[in-house]
């Protein structure tokens, strides 16, 4: 199924978002790795959550639907809803993690995603608990 899942962003993404799609699922193993490699897709309108489904089956399309920020979601809200999927969970980290890979310290998105990354890291229960 990896292949599959690169074969499709191989197609269909291009430039940074392809080569950041690659390492991310490169840096996971099974149905996390194929939905590591898919977790931008539907968010940048390369394929439908239908379509996921289709090809790769109902976990990974669950694990891509969990890792895809819906339209007016608040950022914060989005990660808490990563944060309670196991599949999701992980391959949100493993994005995070990539996305800092190269931000420079100041630049405006780095204090968000390392906020991300702090409360991916703590596990699936809810910030309250």
């Amino acid at each position: 199924m990896k292949d599959q899942a690169l074969q499709l962003i191989l197609a269909r993404m291009y430039g940074r978002e392809l080569l950041h799609s690659i390492r991310v699922g490169d840096s996971l193993t099974g149905t996390a790795a194929v939905v590591g490699y898919l977790h931008d897709v539907v968010e940048g309108d390369f394929a439908t959550l239908e379509e996921i489904r289709e090809q790769f089956g109902d976990a990974v399309a669950q694990g891509v639907d969990a890792v895809t920020r819906r339209d007016g979601e608040i950022y914060a809200d989005f990660i808490e809803r990563a944060a309670q999927d196991p599949v999701g969970r992980v391959v949100k980290l493993a994005d995070v993690k990539d996305n800092l890979r190269d931000l420079p310290r100041g630049f405006s998105l780095r204090k968000r995603y390392e906020k991300a990354l702090f409360r991916l890291q703590s596990g699936p229960e809810t910030a309250e608990e």
